[in-house]
């Protein structure tokens, strides 16, 4: 690895030690032609691209069945948000401690509080679903104004989708 380095670098030291112009100049010419290299890569379609993330979610894959909430993450008073832990990556005790282990945050076996405007579902049907509602109090409420924004951030990630409590 350190030849590598080394041979990345040597190119752009020698460029500066035998400048023409004199010491302490700058060359204004491109040094484009160092790093002249040239690879080749298969063309990505949309499709394929689907299809790599589609083989991928199939690893991630929960069986057929009722997902339960393995546990939650309360932020609400700081960042009016919680997560609940749906998939099962979350069974293990440590891995969900682990991501809510933030300052102003507080782990709870049982789920998050109601939610009257909704949350983000990530991962449907995958071990590692979770979904993060979003509440209207708290440290940092989601107003009416914020809210379709929230909405539309969510349903732009793939994999994720708005969702409303069921009742």
């Amino acid at each position: 690895m350190k030849k590598l380095s080394l041979l990345l670098v040597l190119p752009i030291f020698l460029t500066g030690c035998f400048n023409q112009q004199g010491a302490g100049s700058v060359s204004e010419e491109p040094v484009d032609d160092v790093f002249d290299i040239e690879v080749e890569l298969p063309e990505m379609t949309e499709d394929d691209f689907k299809d790599t993330l589609d083989a991928y979610s199939e690893l991630f894959e929960e069986p057929e069945g009722v997902m339960s909430v393995s546990g939650s993450c309360n932020s609400i008073a700081a960042h009016s948000v919680c997560v609940d832990y749906m998939g099962s990556y979350w069974k293990n005790e440590e891995f969900k401690k682990l991501n809510c282990s933030g300052p102003d945050t507080v782990y709870s076996e049982n789920s998050c509080p109601y939610s009257e405007i909704g949350g983000c579902q990530n991962g449907e049907g995958t071990m590692v679903e979770t979904i993060i509602w979003m509440y209207q109090h708290g440290g940092d409420p989601i107003t009416d104004e914020v809210l379709p924004h929230a909405i539309g951030a969510c349903n732009a990630v793939y994999g994720s989708q708005w969702v409303l409590p069921e009742f």
